[in-house]
């Protein structure tokens, strides 16, 4: 299964006897990536306290928002910025030890760290 044509597989794959069945998929256009994006925040705790007027203020906003703005992007490519959010968030409250080694914050993923790259 790929999103890019059967030309990017390796011939020796595409040999007789190799591979049976050689489906191309489409990229998700907007409904399908922002139910992905909906899926994969589904379990995030995600903090909208910060949002701006013309920032999402939920999870539905925020799934639509991030489908809008990664037209052409794959499902894996989706998930991946999902995935990059928390480690942004992450980063931040490793950022807010003090000398002490005590977390300053919880560690909240926001809607302002899912910006595809």
């Amino acid at each position: 299964i790929t999103h890019n044509s059967s030309s990017w597989i390796d011939s020796a794959l595409l040999r007789p006897g190799r591979l049976e069945k050689c489906l191309t998929m489409k990229k998700p256009d907007n409904s399908a990536r922002k139910d992905i994006f909906l899926n994969t925040i589904k379990d995030m705790d995600i903090d909208f306290s910060g949002a701006g007027f013309f920032d999402p203020k939920n999870k539905n906003q925020l799934a639509e928002s991030a489908a809008l703005r990664t037209h052409g992007r794959s499902a894996a490519e989706i998930i991946a910025i999902c995935e990059n959010a928390k480690i942004l968030a992450l980063h931040e409250v490793l950022h807010a030890i003090d000398e002490t080694d005590e977390v300053q914050q919880n560690l909240r993923v926001s809607h302002r760290h899912f910006s595809p790259k």
